[in-house]
């Protein structure tokens, strides 16, 4: 019996492609649509005077999704999203398949 979270996976998140054009900008190609879930959580660390936001939020994929940190993905209600760490859940170490993908995100606030 393993973790399915196939059925969960109700909202969808565009992958957008990446590149650095002539001037160093970056710019936003075309876009993949993947099934996702995404929760915000707003972590914060607190340095010194200052807080800094480590993770906005959650987003986790099926277990066939190539993801790979760095990765920027579009979702409809919380904009651009960047992959910062990924964790892929796997079931027991003597089955060891995949069964979702489980990524740490933050919010890009600008977009050129």
């Amino acid at each position: 019996m393993g973790i399915d979270l196939t059925d969960k996976l109700v909202e969808t998140a565009s992958k957008r492609a990446v590149t650095i054009n002539e001037y160093g900008d970056t710019v936003y190609g075309s876009t993949t649509s993947r099934p996702c879930l995404y929760r915000d959580i707003s972590l914060l660390s607190q340095g010194g005077n200052r807080d800094q936001v480590t993770i906005d939020g959650l987003l986790w994929f099926g277990a066939s999704e190539s993801v790979v940190k760095g990765d920027v993905y579009y979702h409809s209600s919380e904009g651009y999203l960047k992959i910062q760490k990924i964790t892929r859940a796997k079931r027991l170490v003597a089955d060891n398949t995949l069964q979702f993908i489980k990524c740490e995100v933050t919010k890009i606030r600008q977009i050129s």
